[in-house]
C-alpha cells in the first residue's frame, strides 16, 4: 500500500502524546505560601497599625521569592516565612520617611532575618 502523504507529514497527523505538568513537591505552592502568610498576619494584626498591614500585603509575593532562594537549608518553610515577615516588620519600624528607601530596606532585613534563621538551624 503506498501511503498518499509525504513521510515528513506523517509526524504532523500522528496524535501528539498528552504531556501533563506535575509539580515538584519540593517547591511550595504560592497559593499555599500566601495563605500562611495571611494567616501569620492576622497572628499579628491586633496590634499593627492599617498601613503596616498594607505593607506586609503588598511585599508577600516578595518574602515567598526571598524565601524559595533559602529553601533546602534545614529550615522549616513556614519558618522562613515567619522570619521573612519579621524582617518586613522591622523595616516598617526603622523608616525614617526618605522616599524609596522603605523598598530597599524592606529587601534587606527580609533576607538578614532569613540568613540569621537559616544560621541558627544546625546543618542537617
Amino acid at each position: 500500500m503506498v501511503c498518499a502523504y509525504p513521510a515528513f507529514l506523517i509526524f504532523f497527523l500522528l496524535p501528539l502524546p498528552s504531556f501533563r505538568f506535575t509539580p515538584s513537591y519540593d517547591q511550595p505552592d504560592i497559593a499555599a505560601s500566601l495563605e500562611l502568610l495571611h494567616q501569620l498576619r492576622l497572628n499579628y494584626a491586633p496590634g499593627l497599625p492599617e498601613g503596616l498591614l498594607a505593607y506586609l500585603n503588598s511585599q508577600a509575593r516578595f518574602v515567598v521569592a526571598v524565601a524559595k532562594q533559602y529553601q533546602g537549608r534545614g529550615v522549616a518553610w513556614e519558618h522562613l516565612l515567619a522570619a521573612g515577615q519579621q524582617g518586613l516588620i522591622r523595616a516598617w519600624e526603622t523608616y525614617d520617611g526618605h522616599p524609596d528607601r522603605l523598598e530597599r530596606m524592606g529587601s534587606w532585613w527580609v533576607r538578614q532575618t532569613i540568613v540569621t534563621t537559616c544560621a541558627a538551624y544546625p546543618p542537617s
